[in-house]
């Protein structure tokens, strides 16, 4: 034992005390705490009454033989049962020198209980197949996808490497080649004088009024402009066919009214 004490033998299994002729005493663990447990009330109390476990067996003689080392601060208190008279030296054992010498007991382990199983030997079966189905599916479903990204990218370069060769084969002969617009925005060449796209339409005149000006623009060139205040000569013959065609149409309104 670790502690210090002139008459205990350290090499033990149990607490050891030594006399002055050498005789060997033997206090097994729990013997000692209950002596202290004594010890504890005669201090505290003066008497020993009170305790209910009596006087402990072989509490004067461990007393004696503990307390005869002079130089032990923790002392057992001396006991007279004849006169109920309490002699005290010294401090009470500590709780961690009872513990060194009558080491706490371990509890023990709880008992571990097999869990029942969850599902039944065909349940979990079933749940195994399941779960195999799913993962090859899923796998299937990555191997075709990954398939046709490559068909894809395959199928992109083949026609990529089919109109360069085509460009190099229209340089090649001479031909110039011109932009021809496809659906989606893009444009690829194609060679000149060949036939025209199906989606190139002719281009429609524009009847907005901002051709308009264009058009008076362009009618202007052809002929001179002629003042706004300019007055017109009609000759007489014209002037009476203008005067018949107003009789007849204010002729005309009348029979309508």
């Amino acid at each position: 034992m670790p502690f210090d004490h002139a008459f205990v033998d350290h090499d033990a299994p149990s607490l050891t005390l030594i006399d002055a002729s050498g005789t060997r005493y033997h206090f097994p663990g729990p013997q000692v705490r209950i002596c202290n447990d004594f010890n504890r009330h005669l201090r505290e109390h003066g008497t020993r009454d009170g305790f209910l476990l009596g006087i402990p067996g072989g509490y004067n003689d461990l007393a004696e033989l503990w307390n005869a080392d002079e130089n032990v601060s923790h002392r057992f208190a001396g006991y007279d049962a004849d006169t109920d008279t309490v002699t005290i030296r010294g401090s009470i054992l500590p709780a961690a020198l009872i513990d060194e010498i009558d080491p706490p007991a371990v509890a023990p382990a709880p008992t571990l209980v097999a869990a029942e199983p969850q599902f039944t030997p065909h349940q979990t079966e079933t749940i195994s197949r399941m779960l195999w189905v799913s993962a090859e599916r899923e796998a299937r479903f990555h191997e075709a996808r990954g398939a046709a990204r490559n068909k894809k990218v395959d199928d992109r370069k083949r026609k990529r490497d089919e109109h360069r060769a085509s460009d190099a084969a229209a340089s090649g002969s001479g031909k110039k080649t011109r932009p021809v617009e496809r659906d989606g925005g893009r444009a690829e060449d194609a060679v000149a004088g060949g036939s025209k796209s199906k989606s190139s339409k002719k281009a429609k005149p524009s009847t907005s009024h901002q051709d308009e000006p264009m058009q008076e623009d362009a009618d202007a060139e052809g002929e001179p402009e002629k003042p706004e205040d300019e007055l017109i000569g009609y000759t007489d013959d014209e002037e009476q066919e203008m005067s018949k065609a107003e009789g007849k149409k204010r002729a005309g309104g009348s029979k309508r009214a």
